[in-house]
């Protein structure tokens, strides 16, 4: 039988997540890079940071996914996971430079935007929370906290 074949009917739902965060993130990405910089009181240089990016906590990802795996009636939709609130980057930054008590090491607009940078990216999660009943359950702060303490613990 052909896998392949128009006959097969797969009950799948299409997330598609913001910008994932949380402990055991790959030091290659921004948050954790600027986290571990200044855990290590080392100067952060990073753009001026009017980017607005939507974060969403692992752990409200992996929430979405279980609803959207066990839920009735959702094959076949496409769903945003998100916070639904952008925030800035250079907003970001100062919250984990406050966090972590090390707000002058922050060296913004120490870079140039790259060519082509995304200036405003957002996704809209009310149709996740109409058909899954889910919203995101941990805060920016909450979940900033949460991660800086995890790279406090395994530096």
């Amino acid at each position: 039988s052909d896998v392949c074949s128009s006959d097969l009917k797969l009950p799948v739902v299409v997330l598609r997540p913001s910008i994932a965060y949380g402990p055991g993130q790959s030091s290659d990405m921004f948050l954790p890079a600027l986290i571990r910089s200044l855990l290590k009181n080392a100067p952060f240089a990073m753009t001026g940071g009017a980017q607005t990016r939507d974060f969403v906590y692992v752990l409200d990802l992996v929430d979405a996914m279980l609803l959207a795996a066990t839920h009735a009636g959702v094959a076949g939709e496409v769903l945003n996971i998100g916070s639904g609130q952008p925030v800035t980057i250079a907003t970001l930054a100062q919250k984990v430079a406050a966090l972590t008590g090390r707000p002058e090491l922050l060296q913004l607009g120490k870079l140039p935007y790259r060519p082509g940078e995304v200036m405003d990216y957002r996704v809209d999660p009310a149709k996740a929370r109409r058909l899954l009943g889910w919203s995101p359950r941990i805060d920016l702060d909450a979940g900033l906290a949460a991660t800086i303490e995890h790279y406090r613990q395994h530096a």
